[in-house]
């Protein structure tokens, strides 16, 4: 996960994850240099604070099963409404379109899937 010190970056996490073991050598390769905090996404508190956040940010990247974050509020167009200048990146497992579109994964559940790893 590409971050430069100079670059802050916002990690939320499901607010079930307090069972992840929190500095596995994963967790911290992927995580360098973010500073995280768990939000309820589906409490109007938490939908609060996540348009705040989107209201003020340059860039949102989320890799939710495609068409998730509109489900709840948070879809490109819902968030273009918030912050007309914001960049919206969705990445996901399996694409937008085609079969698995709905499937969950990144990159680990790929590179197993692809036989990278033994």
């Amino acid at each position: 996960s590409w971050n430069p010190p100079s670059a802050p970056l916002l990690k939320t996490a499901p607010k079930n994850a307090d069972h992840l073991p929190p500095e596995s050598a994963y967790f911290l390769s992927v995580n360098r240099n973010k500073r995280s905090m768990t939000v309820d996404f589906k409490s109007p508190e938490g939908l609060e604070i996540l348009h705040k956040l989107v209201k003020r940010s340059d860039i949102l990247v989320e890799n939710f099963i495609s068409g998730k974050l509109a489900t709840m509020g948070l879809g490109y167009e819902d968030c273009k409404k918030l912050n007309s200048r914001l960049i919206y990146a969705s990445i996901t497992g399996y694409g937008q379109t085609g079969p698995y579109r709905k499937a969950a994964g990144y990159d680990v559940i790929v590179e197993a899937e692809a036989g990278l790893m033994h």
